[in-house]
Order: structure tokens, then sequence, then C-alpha cells
């Protein structure tokens, strides 16, 4: 929000330098984000074009003589479409300086001379308009100084609010806070208005319809109205903040939009079918063409302004072509309403339309000012472009909106400020921001919240508007601070916390991902269901929740080799959100851990060549993961994904805890990645449940233990968990501990068979082994293993 000093002047008398009211706003909670001085225009002059024709080698470009008052004329080179003969125009002569340190200089441009430049608001830095050059009135004199004629005294302070105060939105609300931290009058525009004796109530009349999205539409009427330019008060007003002038009924509804923070639209009258106004909710498919000339297609449910036969505006967003004042209006029908926040805000995304109207109403205006707005506007229009003002106001207020009542207790006010404020203190702030105070006794209060304040709604909001009025920087500090330094995680959070240490343990880092994504992000997770869809997404990159931890992982790994890192181990803790029917929202939260590899697992040396990540690999972190929390008989079953090479589900005692796999190529190729990279997602909650919650040891055996390995032939299709199994089910104490070793396939194999080697050691508490026991338990392995599966010791 852009505030002019000297516009803010008018309400209210203040005597302290631009800075110290930046830092004053600033402490009240209307943080100040920029103060800018008025420029200096040395150098600028006023300029009239005598000449202007098309450059000869360049369509866009045109060749202008300006008359400055010199001894001749200067040939400059202009783009803008809007040039013409017999315009005065602000002319930046060579050696000037322009805002932003832009120096004029002498220039060929395209073979021809330029000797200046002619200049929009843009590049005067008066406003954000750079579609045509500045147009100036036709009785500035030639060769004026333009800082003579262009008031830039002023100061201008942009304000970074918080949502919470539309209020602040406004002239008269910053005003309003300054009045209350510096103890002055609020001076409120102050008018008289003279009607006809025609009743508006007699021309027209209002329907609402949707009373939930339009809770309150009022109407007035003026007629025989002049269209022109706006006064120069009107159009420096608004030039001081960034808005270009337009006409005077334009810019007299912006005026009051910018002083009052309340938005009002004006039809042309004679343009709107009928006598009566209706305030309706959109159908299917509706198409309307905006004020900027865009063609919408409306979401369900919009709230519309519409006359007998047809929309005329999207209300509190935007009016429609076919009702828009011109230069031949003449009846005006002005409307202020009172508009829905949370359905003016969904249509404003939905449409893409982010409008000064739609910012105001989305956050909140007042329900109960419309009156006045519209007896403001009237006398604005009235000053400046003449007319007769119909009788009365045309105001629908079906269910009248209360303000909220709070009840403050003055001991509450000074123990969480933690400071004595006096009564009066508290009272003369609450009045200076238009709190009523209906009621005392025994230091309590009863307030009515102003309804321009939606976001006041308990005891502690009034408290916080007490203390940054009074000054946050005037409490003193405290020296006892009641605050836990640590508190007890209850027991499943700290197992969590032990289930992240020991994927930290094994060398992967933690991140943290957006759990909000676009649906082509969404898609490569590979789930068959549709997504949950964010029903009103603040972009469409954050329209699905993720149903996994995979894809935003994988943007990880991409960042990271994207800066030269080769090798990537990520872990991740969090929800994931999936479609659920059978609840009663219709979703199921799914507390999920997953980690991710890729790239070198090892630096290359003098020992060996670099090793990269794998499948063998993830499974031995899979396995030796689920070990330490406390599974012992994990096998891995194949299952199919689309995202994946190769993926297996996770089963323990038939009970699925995830799944890990290699991630496709084609998933891969949206990322740039050219490395393999391996995954694995588990169930927090089903980890918990096997947790050891104690670990205890166990002494080593001071006996030697016995190693062996065996090698077993295969057909090349059979996983290997089938002869893992054979190993788990020996009946024996004595084999501690057996692992695959390696895998073969080659000559003197046979084409579809391959060698297994498992490393086994045997060993004893109690005594020292003997060989011939170990070669029992051997031959029994290797004949269960023969006669189950037909796999043979390969010697």
């Amino acid at each position: 929000m852009k505030i002019s000093l000297n516009w803010l002047s008018k309400y209210i008398s203040i005597k302290k330098s631009p800075e110290e009211i930046s830092e004053l706003l600033t402490m009240a909670g209307l943080e100040v984000s920029s103060l800018k001085k008025g420029n200096s225009f040395d150098g600028v002059l006023i300029g009239e074009v005598k000449e202007c024709t098309k450059h000869p080698n360049a369509d866009k470009l045109s060749l202008c003589k300006v008359d400055i008052g010199a001894d001749e004329e200067l040939p400059i080179v202009c783009g803008a479409p809007n040039v013409r003969a017999g315009m005065k125009v602000p002319v930046a002569t060579v050696g000037t300086v322009l805002p932003e340190d832009f120096k004029i200089k002498k220039a060929k441009i395209r073979g021809e001379e330029s000797r200046g430049m002619i200049c929009s608001e843009k590049e005067l830095q008066i406003s954000d308009s750079h579609e045509g050059i500045m147009v100036l009135p036709d009785e500035w004199k030639i060769g004026t100084p333009f800082s003579d004629l262009y008031d830039t005294s002023d100061t201008l302070i942009e304000l970074d609010l918080t949502p919470n105060r539309p209020d602040a939105l406004s002239h008269i609300g910053v005003a309003r806070d300054l009045s209350a931290i510096l103890n002055l009058d609020l001076q409120k525009p102050s008018f008289k208005l003279d009607e006809s004796k025609v009743d508006a109530s007699s021309e027209y009349s209002v329907e609402i319809e949707d009373k939930v999205g339009c809770p309150r539409f009022a109407i007035r009427i003026i007629k025989n109205v002049k269209i022109d330019k706006s006064p120069e008060w009107l159009s420096k007003s608004l030039r001081a903040i960034g808005i270009r002038s337009i006409n005077n009924i334009v810019d007299a509804s912006n005026y009051v939009l910018m002083e009052l923070g309340h938005p009002i639209h004006t039809f042309d009258m004679d343009k709107l079918s009928g006598n009566k106004i209706i305030i309706r909710s959109s159908i299917k498919d509706e198409k309307v063409v905006t004020l900027d000339g865009i063609k919408h297609k409306l979401p369900e449910d919009t709230v519309l302004v519409c006359d007998e036969e047809k929309p005329v505006g999207i209300g509190g967003i935007m009016g429609l072509q076919n009702s828009e004042v011109s230069d031949d209006t003449i009846n005006l029908l002005i409307e202020c309403a009172y508009f829905d926040p949370g359905k003016i805000r969904k249509s404003s995304k939905k449409l893409g339309l982010y409008t000064e109207a739609s910012k105001r109403f989305e956050r909140g205006c007042d329900p109960n000012d419309i009156e006045f707005v519209l007896d403001r506007v009237c006398s604005v229009i009235l000053e400046t472009a003449g007319g007769e003002l119909s009788k009365g106001i045309i105001d629908i207020y079906p269910s009248i909106i209360d303000k909220v009542k709070i009840r403050l207790r003055q001991k509450s006010v000074n123990s969480v400020i933690g400071m004595e404020v006096s009564e009066t203190t508290v009272k003369e702030i609450l009045n200076r921001l238009e709190y009523e105070i209906r009621s005392e006794k025994d230091d309590n209060y009863e307030l009515l919240v102003p309804s321009f304040r939606p976001d006041v709604e308990r005891e502690i909001d009034v408290i916080e508007e007490v203390a940054r009025i009074v000054g946050y920087d005037k409490i003193p500090p405290s020296e006892h601070a009641l605050i836990p330094l640590s508190s007890s995680p209850n027991n499943n959070e700290s197992q969590n916390i032990k289930l992240k240490n020991m994927l930290v343990g094994f060398g992967f880092s933690e991140i943290y991902t957006n759990s909000l994504m676009p649906y082509k992000l969404w898609k490569l997770s590979g789930d068959s269901d549709e997504p949950v869809r964010v029903t009103n997404p603040i972009s469409m990159d954050m329209e699905c929740l993720r149903s996994s931890l995979m894809p935003r992982m994988l943007e990880a790994v991409s960042y990271n080799f994207n800066r030269q890192r080769k090798s990537v181990k990520l872990f991740e803790d969090g929800i994931v959100i999936t479609p659920d029917k059978k609840s009663e929202t219709g979703v199921e939260e799914i507390h999920k851990v997953a980690a991710i590899i890729a790239g070198e697992l090892s630096s290359g040396n003098w020992i060996g060549e670099n090793s990269s990540a794998d499948y063998f690999f993830l499974k031995g972190v899979v396995e030796a993961y689920l070990k330490a929390i406390g599974f012992s008989t994990v096998t891995f079953t194949e299952s199919s994904n689309n995202s994946y090479h190769n993926r297996y589900d996770i089963i323990d005692n038939g009970s699925k805890l995830g799944f890990m796999g290699e991630i496709s190529q084609p998933v891969l190729k949206e990322f740039d990645l050219e490395v393999g990279v391996f995954y694995f997602e588990l169930e927090v909650s089903l980890l918990l449940k096997e947790m050891k919650k104690d670990i205890s040891f166990l002494e080593p055996s001071k006996y030697p233990s016995i190693m062996r390995d065996l090698s077993f032939i295969i057909d090349d299709s059979m996983q290997s968990e089938k002869l893992t199994a054979i190993f788990e089910g020996t009946n024996t104490d004595l084999l501690k501990s057996f692992k695959i070793s390696s895998v073969y396939k080659g000559s003197p194999l046979k084409e579809n068979e391959k060698s297994i080697t498992y490393h086994l050691i045997f060993s004893s508490n109690e005594r020292t082994l003997e060989e011939s026991e170990i070669d029992k338990i051997c031959e029994g392995i290797i004949n269960v293993a023969s006669d189950s599966l037909n796999a043979n010791l390969r010697v």
C-alpha cells in the first residue's frame, strides 16, 4: 500500500519527519518497506511536439521536432505509440540524469539524430504507467522547468501489510493509527450533498439472490454528469501513489478507494437494461468480458452483479466492458457493497484476476460504512463532473452484521503487556482506534469492535492493539522468563527420533520437502488412484497432496547433482495423503520414512575403483535398518509399478512394511538424471510397533568360530530369498550368521543358471566346535536345498 504524506496530512496534522513517521508505523505493526522522497526533475522542461513523422528505418519509432523555448527545435526519436504533433510533453534534455542514474546523451538511433527524450510517467518515476509518453495540460508554458509546475515535494511511504489489516489499505486507516500513536485528532473528510427531488427508489431497485456472497448492496444515482479531465488536485493525488489519471469519474472512484479503503464501482446507467440490479451466483460455463477486454469463463458460484438481462460486473473483482463509463456517459449508477471474503478470494484465484478491489474484499471490508463511502464518492463526482444527485440511497441489507462484543479487563492488559498501562491511556487508545466502550465496571470494559477490524475477535486481540500503540519498544524487559527450557517427547516421538538417527548412522542426511506438488509431478509417483487435490490452490504448482515422498526427493537429488555432488544419500520423514472413501474425511494420512541413494558410494583410491549405488547396496541398507529396529524375518516379494525398474515389497510375517526399488529411466529423465537412483519407503507406524525398546548385549564367545562357504547352482529366475529361507530354518544355535558373498553367471554354468555363494559363521559360547559337527549341519542344508529347490552344490 502506497501512502502519500501530503495526502495523509489532510486527515492528521503531523509535525514529524518522514523517517520518524516510518519508524512509528513500523513499530505499530504497519511495516514500512520503503520511503521515497520527491524526485529531482532538473533538466526536464515543458516542450511542445511541433512535428511528428514516421522513422524511415523503424516501423515503431517516430521522428519528432520539439520546441522547448530554445533557439532551435530539438530532433528527438520517440518510440511511444501516442506521440503526435501539438502535444505538451515533459522533455529530458541532454545531460539530464533521470531516476536510477539514467543519463540523457546525444545519440543516433537507426541513423537519425536524437537530442533528448520525451518522457513517460514511469521514466520520471511518477507512476508505473509506461504505455505512452506523459501528456501535459495545454496551458502549461513551453520552456518552463517541469518541477515548477509539477509538485515534487511529496514523500511516498510504501507499507508491507499483513493480511489481517484490511483497514490499513487506505489513507484514513493509516491516519487513524497515527492519531492513536501520537494522540492527535483525526479529521475525516467532511462534505455536503445537494440532492434533487427525484427519489432514487422510484428509478431503480436492487434484489440480492446470493445473500451469502453479497450480504449488503447499495446504489446511488447521478444524472447529467460531464466526463472530462480531472482537476489538478485529484490527478496529482493519484499520481503521487502511482495511479494514472483517466477521467474525472474513474479518478473519483479511485480517490475514494485509496482514501477510505472501500471499493466502489460506477456503471454507465444508459447501458443497463431494465430498472433493477440483481446480485446472483454464476451458472455453469457462463462467460463474460471484463473491463480489460479479456473473455473469462466463470467458475460456478462466482458473485455476479446483473441488470435485468445480463451480467454487468464480477462482484468484488472487476466490472464488465458492456457497462463501463466512457467519454459519452451522461448518467451514472454507483455501487458500493459488502461481499463475502471467502467467495471473492476463491473466484479471484480461479479467474486469475487480482485487483485493488479483490485485494480489499477478500481481506474483509467494513460492511457498515457503505452509506458514508457512497456519499463521499458522490461528493467528489459532483465537485469534478457536476450532475444531479437523486434523493436517497437504495440499500439492501437483509441481515445486519453486528459488531463483535468483547469484555476487556484492565488487570489482563497490565499482566499480558508486562507493564502498568493506566486506565486513561487504555480508554484513549481505544477511542482513537474507534472502539466503542459501552460500559465500565470494576476496571472491566465492554467493547464493540469497529467493523473495519474483522481480525479482532478476543480479549487478547484488544490487548495486542493497546500494546502496539503504547509501543513494544517501551515495554521493559523481564528479568525472569517463565518458559520451559525443554520438553519430554512422548514415547512414539522418542522412538521416531531413534528411527531417524539410525538412518543418520547409515550415512543419510535428512531433508524436508513440500507436501504439495503439481499434478505432473504427482503422476511420477506411479500411484494408480487419483491424487487428493487442493480445492483452491495458491498456484497450480501446489494443486495435489503428495501420496509418496519420492517425487520431491528426486527433485532434491537432481538439485544436488546439478551442483557437482557425486554422491547423494538422503532421507525424509513425513506424512503422505491418499484417497479413502471409507474415511469420514475421504482421505487417509500415513506416516512414512523414505531414503534415496544415487551416485558414488566411495571414491576411487590406490586400492580400487569407485563403487556406485546399486540394488544390492540398497537391499543391504534396508535389511540392516530393519534388523536394527527388531525385524528378523524380512522377505522381499517382486511387485510392479511403472515408476520403478525393479520393485520389491518388503514383507515381515505377512505384513507389508513398504517397498524398495530402482527408479525407472523415464522418471529419471524428467529430472535430467543419468545415474541409477534407488529408493525405499516404509510405514512408520508398523516400524514403531516392532521397534526394540530395550537393547541387550551378548558377551562375545571366547571360543574360536568356524567359517564355511557354500555355493549353490540354481535357476537364473529363482530369487535368493528361497535359499535364504533354508538357512533361516536351520535347527541349530551354532549358525550365528550368514550372508551372500557373491553371485556368478558364465562359463562353465549353463545360460539359464547362476551360482550364489553364502558365507557362514558357526560358533558356541560354551565350547570349541568340531569340524565333524559343522560338516553334518552343512550336509543337512545341502540336502534340503537339493530336495526342495533342485539346487546343486557347486564344487
